[in-house]
């Protein structure tokens, strides 16, 4: 009898396992629609679907424009995988020239 317990019991742990992995929502940095970036210098167009987290895009020294089309704010670093300063926030819906090397998308507020 104690060993159908014990089997019932890691049964039923591996079925809740299972049960939170398929409700962990996805990252909450992601932006729905496009993000593109051109290299000024080749002139090479590079798209990110509903981007998230970091990317690093640039080449050092070349000058790239972005277009957010994107619902939420990209933050511009001067650094590959987001490291060093800031040096652009550009809201959804706008475009711009940049020198930064990587983007990010900000942490959105808590949805009440």
């Amino acid at each position: 009898m104690q060993r159908r317990g014990r089997i019932a019991a890691t049964l039923g742990s591996l079925a809740m396992a299972g049960v939170l992995t398929l409700t962990v929502p996805g990252s909450a940095y992601a932006a729905t629609g496009t993000l593109t970036v051109t290299n000024l210098v080749t002139g090479k167009k590079t798209a990110y679907v509903n981007p998230g987290d970091c990317y690093t895009f640039g080449v050092l020294g070349a000058a790239s424009h972005i277009n957010n089309d994107t619902d939420m704010p990209v933050w511009i670093y001067q650094g590959p995988d987001c490291q060093g300063p800031n040096l652009l926030t550009m809201g959804p819906h706008e475009s711009n020239a940049t020198v930064g090397l990587s983007f990010a998308i900000p942490p959105s507020p808590p949805t009440p």
